[in-house]
């Protein structure tokens, strides 16, 4: 499957992601540095249908690996978040399993082990050839919009 999906993305803007990051159980003041950080994303796909997901924070950064409808641990990307830059805590580990609505229209589901927690993960391209992403949980939804690099 062919996908305009695929390539490098520099974030440009996020709306309602500080409540969202809250959500996840991240402190005030790790929410204050959070969003103010620009991740770049990179989206690749092999030859044999493996995706992979990489995000860049400039000193860190964390992929996801998956093929479509299987599902996989995703716990090292919450990790990379919280962890690393911020705050884990342990009762996150997570699976996930992705697929397409469209050629251009990848979802995330990500169920939390342990608890009735999930996410919702959506990145696709708008009509202006830009990386939307959009998550929610318990009903707290963000955009970040990415410009293609």
């Amino acid at each position: 499957m062919a996908s305009e999906l695929l390539g490098t993305w520099i974030l440009e803007q996020s709306e309602n992601i500080n409540e969202y990051f809250k959500q996840l159980g991240m402190a005030a003041n790790r929410r204050k540095v959070a969003v103010t950080i620009k991740p770049s994303v990179v989206i690749s796909k092999s030859d044999d249908d493996l995706w992979c997901i990489a995000i860049d924070m400039k000193s860190k950064g964390t992929e996801t690996v998956f093929r479509v409808g299987n599902e996989v641990d995703s716990s090292n990307e919450l990790k990379y978040v919280f962890d690393i830059r911020f705050y884990f805590d342990s009762r996150k580990r997570c699976r996930s399993v992705f697929h397409f609505e469209n050629p251009n229209k990848l979802i995330q589901k990500m169920h939390f082990i342990d608890t009735e927690e999930s996410q919702v993960i959506i990145r696709e391209i708008t009509t202006d050839g830009n990386l939307l992403e959009t998550m929610e949980m318990n009903g707290v939804q963000a955009t970040r919009l990415f410009k293609r690099a």
